[in-house]
């Protein structure tokens, strides 16, 4: 009673103190939580950017070697061919070869054959830009053969020019002076020393006028330099591949050869940027120079992949990097990224909240004043509430409408009730893991799908229909159950999604939502325990004297599609693609091949070191050219324990 009456004496005072408190510690306070949390989130950008560009290193990498590879295998293959009938190449019906290398290869520009002594053959396309710098050229010309005989050691001096349309129609034929000693190329000399596969530095080629480089091969007869193979690809295609895969509108990447030199840059292939015309080549030298220095500048922290560092006054993401490639190429990359291209937003409303933190506390100031005799007369009805909270009476009427606060904080407190339960049950219906990235990221869910490196598993019952029609409903569905208990639990165990049950199949997969390095593995486990469990409880039921069932598994890995697909009304988060189709495919055909779990060569080439497995056939499926080799998955290595991967059901 006391209690009251001081309170009723003193609620003025003490809201004011109330509000004047919050206005001085809460928003400070909130507005320090929020500015942690707003610089730990610009370390996650920076730390993501990172991990980016270790993925960009690697990507880089494959373009290489899936560039060059192509080139390397036609100069071998032609320096093989060569060897053995040297004859074969002076002979007019030797541009056949050249022809189908050139047509099959899209980078190659022209190939070249030299022998030491003296003998030449070449054949290249023709394109806009040769007849633009050669005028000579028959405007309907698309490929030209060139021959000329020289003396030991030494060039021809005239050339036997032959131009075709449409091969091999023959367009015209000419004789012209030759001022180019193929002899002293880089790659013939280099091919020559090396005595194997030789990369020639970027170097505009004489008669196309394109930023190439030219690949040597040597032909030895009788293990004896008798000549080299030279072909030459146009580096154009690699400026357009760094410019697709930029990592923002402002990065800039580059690949130099061992000499230092451009051999490809996003900026050379971005006819857009800079006013529609492209960076021309010294402004490119001096940024790639000043890109070089910083790696012996100040750097404001180092990453894994990357560093932090200024650059024009700008603050970049730096990395420099070598190309690893198992062709051997002398080559390295530099990728520059604006920091502010992920951060400046963050930065932009981080400044944004302190002025309007600022003005809140104005505003604030200004408004105690005014509130603090109208906030009085809601205490006592607060207090009503408060004693309401404690007694844990939610869901009772609350005494007057000044408590309105306490009747919104209650409602809220049920939603959040609601929310779980709901959440609770939607888990049922969709992989857990992806609940869990809903909640996590808190977006809403969106058609979208990304490409993902998956092992997708597809279970089904034999003769599940014949059964179905032969026993009561509680029993089909007391098997139904078993079975798809024992499906489950062995997904689950080893990590992986339960995408969806279609009729009395399952459908499954590794490596989503959460990506994972050994998702055949982990499939071929799952795949195995799956036949166990279930033999195991067909065992049980043979003492019974029931009815047994019999599973058919099929597993592949493959590049997939998934994520959330269907409508924005209804969605479900699950993979496509033609992986899919044929891990479907492998399940049925367990029936033709008298087998229980029937692997694909995919599969079988991820997982080898962790199972026993024998092939059976090449086989064909149903939409989808070709053979591959399919295996009868037998047993799993032992193994340790996997690590605990949460359970997506």
């Amino acid at each position: 009673m006391i209690i009251r009456m001081l309170f009723k004496r003193y609620q003025p005072a003490l809201v004011t103190t109330l509000m004047v408190s919050f206005a001085v510690f809460v928003i400070p306070a909130l507005a320090i939580v929020l500015t942690v949390s707003q610089y730990q989130s610009e370390h996650s950008i920076r730390t993501h950017l990172d991990a980016e560009l270790g993925r960009t290193k690697l990507d880089t990498d494959r373009a290489l070697d899936g560039f060059f590879r192509p080139v390397v295998n036609a100069a071998a293959f032609l320096s093989e061919s060569v060897a053995l009938d040297q004859s074969e190449v002076r002979d007019p019906s030797f541009n056949a070869m050249l022809y189908q290398v050139l047509s099959k290869i899209d980078q190659v520009v022209n190939v070249n054959i030299a022998f030491q002594e003296g003998y030449f053959r070449a054949f290249g396309r023709i394109d806009a830009e040769i007849l633009a710098r050669h005028p000579e050229v028959p405007p309907q010309a698309r490929w030209m053969a060139q021959v000329s005989q020289g003396t030991e050691g030494h060039a021809a001096h005239i050339a036997e020019r032959t131009f075709y349309g449409d091969y091999p129609e023959i367009i015209e034929s000419t004789s012209t002076e030759q001022d180019i000693d193929y002899l002293d190329s880089e790659a013939f000399v280099g091919a020559k020393a090396a005595g194997g596969t030789f990369f020639s530095n970027a170097h505009i080629g004489r008669v196309s006028g394109k930023r190439v480089i030219s690949v040597g091969q040597p032909i030895f007869a009788d293990r004896k330099f008798i000549g080299a193979v030279t072909v030459s690809a146009s580096v154009k295609e690699l400026s357009s591949f760094l410019l697709q895969n930029r990592m923002s509108i402002n990065t800039e990447s580059f690949i130099l050869d061992s000499q230092n030199n451009i051999l490809a840059a996003s900026a050379l292939a971005d006819t857009l940027r800079q006013g529609g015309v492209a960076r021309n080549a010294e402004t490119l030298e001096r940024r790639v120079v000043a890109i070089d220095d910083l790696r012996s500048g100040p750097k404001r922290s180092v990453l894994e992949h990357s560093f932090l560092a200024e650059l024009d006054g700008v603050e970049y993401n730096v990395s420099i990097f070598p190309i690893k490639s198992s062709l051997g190429l002398q080559m390295r990359a530099l990728v520059v990224t604006p920091l502010d291209d992920f951060v400046g937003d963050l930065r932009r409303s981080r400044r944004n909240f302190a002025l309007l933190v600022a003005l809140l506390l104005l505003v604030e100031a200004f408004l105690i004043v005014r509130v603090s005799r109208r906030m009085a007369r809601k205490v006592r009805g607060l207090t009503g509430a408060i004693e309401s909270i404690r007694a844990m009476h939610f869901d009772g009427g609350l005494p007057g409408r000044d408590t309105a606060y306490v009747q919104e904080l209650s409602e809220l407190q049920q939603g959040i009730s609601l929310l779980q339960s709901a959440l609770r049950s939607f888990a049922l219906y969709v992989p857990l893991g992806v609940v869990r990235r809903l909640v996590e990221e808190g977006r809403p869910i969106a058609p979208g799908v990304e490409r993902r490196d998956l092992t997708v598993l597809f279970c089904d019952l034999e003769n599940f229909s014949t059964l179905a029609q032969s026993i009561p409903a509680e029993e089909l569905l007391e098997y139904s159950t078993a079975y798809f208990s024992i499906a489950t639990e062995a997904i689950t165990r080893h990590g992986g999604t339960v995408d969806k049950f279609i009729g009395d199949a399952v459908m499954a997969f590794w490596g989503a939502p959460q990506p994972v390095d050994d998702h055949a593995v982990r499939a071929c486990r799952a795949a195995v325990d799956l036949v166990r469990g279930l033999e195991s409880r067909n065992a049980e039921w043979r003492a019974e004297g029931r009815r047994t069932l019999r599973v058919r598994v099929g597993v592949n890995s493959s590049s997939v599609l998934v994520g959330n697909i269907g409508s924005p009304d209804r969605l479900s988060y699950t993979a496509i693609g033609d992986g899919v189709n044929v891990a479907s495919r492998l399940e049925g055909k367990n029936k033709d091949l008298g087998t229980s779990i029937c692997i694909s060569d995919s599969t079988y080439e991820l997982a080898k070191a962790s199972i026993v497995a024998r092939p059976l056939k090449p086989i064909s499926v149903k939409g989808r050219q070709g053979e591959f080799m399919v295996y009868e998955l037998l047993d799993v290595v032992p193994a340790q324990p996997l690590a605990q991967a949460a359970p997506h059901i």
